[in-house]
């Protein structure tokens, strides 16, 4: 994700893209014929790298089209969209496992991977400015430099950092705790991470629609007071010994 940013400016939103999406889909085959954990592991990474041009460059996309309010109202729509993917995700993925087997799900994420790259290459437009194809890679790390010094922008990343490690921590351990300690089967976490889905979308689409109203400021901090309320109810969920998945995945929501 790093790179992809740097990379997009240099050499256009539109490459950088559709790379990504040869990778993601060359990395899906390899997951798909993997004879071993460690090619499946190899096969993930080269998966991660490819995706990171889309979960990035989308963002600069948008950010190139729209400014002030409305480009915040427009990043919440497109989490939305994204949410969607991710919402099903789980559930989709466990019926194809149980159908098809886990080297069935990778064929399918290939399958999907070629049409998103085809309909890229068909349909998106550059919206990169032409003059950042012209600047060096030293002038793009200067600016770079520059945001990285801004208090405001650590912050920013500081905050993010924490709420996706919560969040990936989560889905990471919630998986095992359902199959290996509640014995439920496979598709009952993408059951229960639809909870967790919804409260993102909630709450994408008010900051969708109130983006004018409320500066990014308020909405941050009254977004962090509302996950810090709800990890610290998860805990006293956990230490009274209150396993349902209800008290797992409801404290998520918000």
């Amino acid at each position: 994700i790093l790179l992809a940013g740097p990379l997009a400016d240099r050499y256009g939103r539109r490459r950088v893209i559709i790379s990504g999406l040869c990778i993601f889909t060359a990395g899906s085959v390899l997951c798909a014929f993997a004879p071993t954990l460690h090619w499946l592991v190899a096969g993930r990474v080269v998966q991660a790298i490819g995706a990171a041009g889309g979960v990035t460059v989308a963002r600069a996309i948008v950010s190139d089209v729209y400014h002030g309010d409305e480009l915040a109202r427009r990043l919440a729509m497109l989490t939305m969209v994204a949410m969607l993917g991710t919402t099903t995700s789980p559930l989709v993925g466990g019926i194809l496992s149980q159908l098809i087997g886990w080297h069935g799900a990778f064929f399918v994420l290939s399958a999907l991977g070629l049409i998103a790259a085809t309909a890229c290459t068909l349909l998106l437009p550059e919206t990169g400015n032409a003059d950042a194809a012209d600047r060096s890679h030293a002038e793009l790390w200067q600016q770079g430099r520059k945001v990285i010094g801004k208090p405001i922008f650590i912050g920013y990343v500081i905050q993010a950092g924490v709420i996706y490690a919560v969040f990936m921590a989560f889905i990471a351990i919630a998986p095992y705790v359902m199959q290996n300690v509640l014995g439920r089967p496979a598709t009952d976490f993408g059951l229960w991470y639809m909870l967790l889905s919804a409260g993102y979308f909630f709450g994408n689409l008010y900051v969708s629609r109130n983006a004018r109203n409320l500066s990014p400021e308020r909405q941050m901090t009254a977004g962090l007071a509302i996950q810090a309320a709800a990890a610290v109810i998860g805990l006293a969920f956990v230490a009274l010994g209150h396993w349902d998945p209800w008290f797992m995945f409801g404290p998520m929501l918000p």
